[in-house]
């Protein structure tokens, strides 16, 4: 990431401002919600905190603040240096409920609401990480991307998976993901991508509309049930850090009319990021999500001549188990799922090249041309020749 972009990120915010000067706050939780939680969630910081304020604890808690952050308004920079030797545990040390950074903070969690952190009208808009402080167990309503712009951060997602972001990762999180990030220190920048569900309806067909992978993880992030997530570890892909970067800058610059334009960067970036699943480090939520990526990606690289058996062989397990644990998965057999990629690369060839209809059916895996005529009819409404001469390019 250019220097001068990286600068402005590093810039302490105002709620990192509050957590420097009182070692024993934690993260502004009202910041982050409305509505009926926003006002029972105050309410029990409220009863804690007097809990917290009784003479007999007094001297402790005013002990136990001073371990942590060190006040500090004058000297940001010092400020920044003594929070990240104080309040960053080792990274390798995991994430525990009470760390020294938490301070008698409330572990309930809380769901940071899309009508709070995004102006009315807008699907997508950014915020730097807040650092110096645990950033407690918490939900989103809306889909979360995470980019590590420098450092690291270590996160615990669903109580059970830990995962380090090191600089140029991202880690995609579904709707319902249970997500809590330990204290970063102040050269641990990252960004949160804030998106509602609907930003992603073009997603699919900027990404590729044939490729049947980048369908399954827009609908996997988006569903608002889903609490998945994808850990991808991208620092040396140029391409994906080049549109990273790109859509940073043109949300922290707001210019006018950019919304077509940031949907049509992160299209291209998922395009990117659905040739790279290899680089998936980790993923959450639905036992077999990990299982269908491999299945859909050996379509996709293989759709012309892909067959059960093959895919058996290289899985080590036997053709029927394959086929009753893809019908499991997805809810389709094998012959549906390669059919459908069939049948959108087809499309594709339809609209935006001049190729013959017979060379089109070769070229995407069909010898029988009079059975590809019977499933695109069915599938289309209308035979090869009508749709390309209703929707094509011309």
């Amino acid at each position: 990431m250019r220097q001068d972009l990286l600068e402005r990120l590093r810039t302490i915010t105002d709620e990192e401002r509050r957590i420097l000067a009182d070692g024993s706050r934690g993260v502004e939780k009202d910041l982050y919600m409305s509505g009926p939680e926003y006002y029972a969630e105050a309410d029990r910081d409220r009863r804690a905190a007097d809990y917290r304020k009784k003479p007999d604890d007094a001297e402790s808690t005013e002990s136990a603040a001073g371990v942590g952050c060190q006040k500090s308004t004058d000297d940001v920079e010092f400020a920044g240096s003594v929070a990240a030797e104080g309040c960053r545990k080792d990274t390798e040390a995991g994430l525990t409920a009470g760390t020294d950074c938490r301070k008698g903070a409330d572990s309930a969690q809380f769901t940071v609401d899309s009508r709070r952190m995004l102006e009315k009208g807008r699907l997508i808009d950014i915020r730097t990480h807040t650092r110096f402080v645990t950033f407690p167990e918490h939900r989103h309503n809306y889909i979360e991307i995470m980019y590590m712009c420098s450092g690291q951060t270590v996160h615990l997602i669903n109580r059970s998976a830990k995962v380090m972001l090191q600089t140029g990762d991202l880690l995609f999180l579904g709707q319902n993901s249970c997500h809590e990030i330990q204290a970063a220190g102040i050269d641990d920048i990252g960004i949160n991508f804030m998106i509602l569900p609907e930003f992603f309806d073009e997603i699919i067909d900027m990404a590729g509309k044939e490729s049947v992978l980048s369908s399954f993880l827009v609908d996997a992030l988006r569903k608002s049930g889903g609490a998945g997530f994808l850990h991808y570890r991208v620092a040396d892909i140029l391409p994906v850090q080049n549109l990273v970067e790109n859509l940073v800058w043109s949300l922290l610059n707001a210019q006018p009319h950019c919304g077509h334009i940031n949907q049509l960067t992160m299209g291209l970036l998922f395009a990117q990021l659905v040739r790279v699943t290899e680089r998936i480090e980790e993923s959450g939520g639905e036992s077999d999500q990990m299982f269908m990526m491999q299945v859909l990606r050996y379509i996709e690289e293989n759709y012309r001549d892909a067959s059960l058996s093959e895919l058996a062989s290289q899985q080590n397990v036997t053709i029927s188990c394959l086929s009753r644990k893809i019908r499991r998965a997805s809810g389709s057999t094998f012959k549906e799922l390669l059919q459908k990629k069939r049948l959108r690369q087809a499309e594709h060839l339809l609209l935006h090249t001049r190729l013959p209809v017979t060379d089109i059916i070769y070229r995407v895996g069909y010898d029988n041309t009079s059975y590809f005529h019977r499933i695109f009819l069915r599938e289309y409404g209308v035979s090869p020749w009508r749709f390309r001469r209703e929707h094509g390019e011309g």
